[in-house]
């Protein structure tokens, strides 16, 4: 007996005390609907009307809650309210009609027999133009309290889908799951967790993806900061098709530490692959990365750094315009990043947030190599064309008429943006320097062979503000390339050609005069340049992007043995007209004036008929015939009709006559409009560069020529008024070429 009171004593002193009024009670391992109801003093039916969720009367879960009859549970704004949230409801069925589209969701609330919790399963379907798209989906909570005191919650996910459509059939399924246990010290631990796995077949074949991820998350005690965090992520797809199979994988740990104080550090490790491999064509890139941040409370401080390694090779193979090109290349580049931000604290009290400057740049140097192949289809039909194949190496495995380029360079680029409140700022620059060498078979036996260094260059800055919602920045951009080259033709059939085309091919040493299996031997020198005004902007969810003036340039000097150095000068405003400015010098490097020749190239559309006007300018070819609608213009000057030309200019203001104003323009005094002290050079790119858009055959640049070609045909009389003398002067100088 006494044996049996201690027992008792025992099993009463293991149990936690009886449930005040407003409380739910926490059934442990053993307990019954019964047993319960005996303990507490209540009706067994009673409590079991308000319990429907145990599903077992005979055996409840440890940690279910129990609700007591007759006592008050809290509802919103403090209402009484009874606990039959878990009860089964009907289900909730919507259907909408959009935009041709139309869906149907159901809503199924279910319990969980094992758990003895309410779940829910949720229905939908969704049809449109593009298919049909279905899924169903269970989502059951987790909620108990455990015996030591911590309170356990979570939920798990479980989404299937499935849909067809225009490019094909696919199948999804999604698993998720979170689990999150609070001590009663508020400190907390939990973990999650997400797989996922698709198919779909269609038009682009057969495919294969999935993702699995992990994470983990833990807290302090309630009024400290201190917390850490850890997730993994792996992705992986494969693709099969009739011409390629594809596949790529992707790696990410990412952690997170926060010490008492708030103040956290980050990492991120990354790494990636991918690979594509096709009858014709195949490409794989490989990477990885590394990134680690600090930020304390408050956004005070934060500042991070990261290293990105990528690599690329590529290949293929493909036929366009009757002729063949294979090609080769790689590309590896290292990408340094950085970034610090630093402000004052925001005050929320006072609805003000303080300046805050923020710097973050990066630099990314690399290399690339890459080989083509040109080849005409006829001699392609049936053959390896690959630049392992065919290439200047063996200058007889390349037919007539093909081409083999190999370029290698490295490069520079980098990228510096700050801003100090709503004023942002930003740089950019790309440097790259390299070399390029060019074979093209001309005949069975002679092949051209160019060689040289290349630079390029491109540097772009702008200035503005950010608002959120809106913002602008202008900025200017300049680009410039630069690249010498030698060129000369070997004839193979001659012992003397082959040894030195070999030997410029090997060691970069070029004939520096024509001889014995040499020919076409020259140097040039070639310079592109072009710079570009913008403004880009952005109004709610409106982007815009405008361009200002912008302008380009190019020089091309040749230089040959025994002929006059010849230099070619393009420029271009906007989209005016372009001017080609030819020059050629002695040996002496003298300049000779008389081959000098200003060339104007106009899309007239059509519209020729008051350009080709005998009273307008010399025809250097015969007129379009009837019917036959011109696209261009062609005016060329030499250095004597561009002095006559601004002469006429001159004449025209000079003398107060009807157009002189528009004509005072071109002028580079145009309040006096004198163009006494100016070259004819001047006067030519004056004639491009002002009065705005200046191409066609209606344009400012035609208006120009009319101006000063009418102008020179007026005189005044004796009581000063004008005269319109049609043989008073000649056409204007130059020539008129109609294409």
């Amino acid at each position: 007996m006494g044996s049996q009171a201690i027992g008792n004593t025992s099993l009463t002193a293991a149990r936690p005390p009886l449930p005040e009024s407003g409380q739910d009670f926490v059934a442990e391992h053993g307990d019954t609907l019964g047993s319960v109801a005996k303990r507490l003093g209540v009706d067994e039916d009673e409590l079991r009307k308000a319990n429907p969720q145990a599903l077992n009367p005979e055996g409840l879960y440890p940690g279910q809650r129990l609700a007591i009859p007759g006592s008050p549970q809290p509802g919103r704004d403090g209402v009484s309210a009874p606990v039959d949230a878990a009860a089964p409801g009907r289900p909730a069925v919507s259907m909408t009609f959009k935009d041709g589209a139309a869906s149907v969701t159901q809503k199924i609330p279910a319990a969980d027999p094992v758990e003895g919790r309410s779940a829910e399963a949720t229905l939908s379907g969704t049809a449109d133009k593009n298919g049909v798209k279905g899924a169903a989906q269970f989502k059951a909570p987790t909620d108990f309290q455990a015996a030591d005191g911590s309170k356990v919650g979570g939920e798990s996910t479980t989404t299937f889908g499935a849909g067809f459509d225009n490019k094909g059939v696919g199948v999804d399924v999604t698993a998720d799951r979170k689990t999150t246990s609070t001590q009663p010290d508020g400190s907390s631990a939990g973990s999650s967790s997400s797989t996922s796995g698709s198919v779909r077949f269609g038009e682009d074949g057969l495919g294969f993806g999935g993702s699995r991820k992990n994470g983990t998350e833990t807290k302090g005690p309630e009024g400290t900061l201190a917390g850490a965090s850890e997730s993994t992520e792996n992705k992986g797809n494969l693709t099969l098709s009739t011409n390629s199979v594809g596949g790529s994988v992707e790696r990410e740990r990412a952690t997170a530490t926060t010490n008492a104080q708030g103040t956290t550090a980050t990492t991120k490790h990354s790494q990636s692959g991918n690979a594509t491999l096709g009858t014709d064509s195949f490409k794989i890139e490989k990477g990885v990365g590394i990134d680690v941040g600090v930020k304390t409370p408050g956004k005070v401080l934060s500042a991070g750094v990261g290293l990105a390694v990528n690599g690329k090779l590529e290949g293929g193979t493909s036929s366009k315009d009757g002729t063949t090109t294979s090609f080769l290349g790689a590309e590896a580049s290292a990408t340094l990043k950085g970034n610090v931000s630093i402000g004052g604290k925001e005050d929320k009290a006072a609805a003000k947030t303080p300046l805050r400057w923020n710097l973050e740049g990066s630099i990314s140097p690399g290399f690339k190599i890459s080989a083509e192949t040109r080849v005409p289809d006829a001699q392609a039909k049936g053959k390896d064309t690959s630049p392992l194949k065919v290439n200047p190496l063996d200058p007889d495995s390349m037919p007539k008429g093909s081409q083999f380029t190999l370029s290698t360079s490295t490069f520079v680029n980098t990228d510096v943006k700050t801003g100090i409140g709503v004023v942002k700022a930003q740089a950019k620059s790309s440097a790259e320097d390299g070399f390029t060498v060019l074979a093209e078979k001309t005949d069975a036996n002679r092949i051209r062979l160019t060689a040289g260094p290349t630079a390029a260059l491109s540097a772009s800055g702008g200035l503005g503000v950010d608002f959120g919602v809106a913002g602008a920045m202008l900025g200017r951009g300049d680009k410039f390339s630069d690249a010498k080259l030698t060129s000369a033709e070997f004839d193979l059939s001659d012992p003397q050609g082959r040894a030195s085309y070999r030997e410029a091919l090997l060691t970069g040493r070029f004939p520096t005069d024509n001889g014995a299996g040499v020919a076409d031997v020259k140097t040039v020198q070639k310079l592109d340049v072009a710079t570009q005004v913008k403004l880009d902007g952005k109004l709610a969810s409106f982007d815009f992007s405008v361009k200002g003036t912008g302008s380009t340039g190019s020089d091309v000097l040749t230089t040959q043995p025994g002929k006059p150095t010849t230099r070619e000068t393009a420029l271009q405003f906007d989209d005016n007209v372009s001017l080609v400015m030819t020059r050629k010098y002695d040996s002496n490097q003298n300049e000779l004036i008389d081959e000098r020749r200003y060339s104007y190239k106009v899309d007239v559309d059509g519209k020729s008929d008051w350009l080709v006007s005998s009273h307008f300018m010399k025809l250097a070819s015969p007129a379009p015939q009837a019917g036959i609608q011109p696209r261009t213009a062609e005016l060329t000057y030499t250095e004597n009709d561009m002095r006559a030309l601004k002469d006429g200019a001159d004449y025209a203001t000079s003398k107060d006559l009807a157009n002189d104003a528009e004509v005072r323009k071109l002028s580079n005094d145009p309040a006096n409009g004198s163009f006494a002290n100016m070259k004819p050079q001047d006067f030519a790119v004056a004639l491009i560069q002002r009065m705005g858009s200046t191409n066609g055959a209606d344009g400012g640049f035609v208006q120009h020529l009319k101006n000063i070609f009418t102008d020179s045909k007026f005189v005044r009389d004796a009581a000063g008024q004008l005269q319109l003398l049609d043989d008073a002067k000649a056409p204007l100088p130059g020539t008129l070429q109609i294409r």
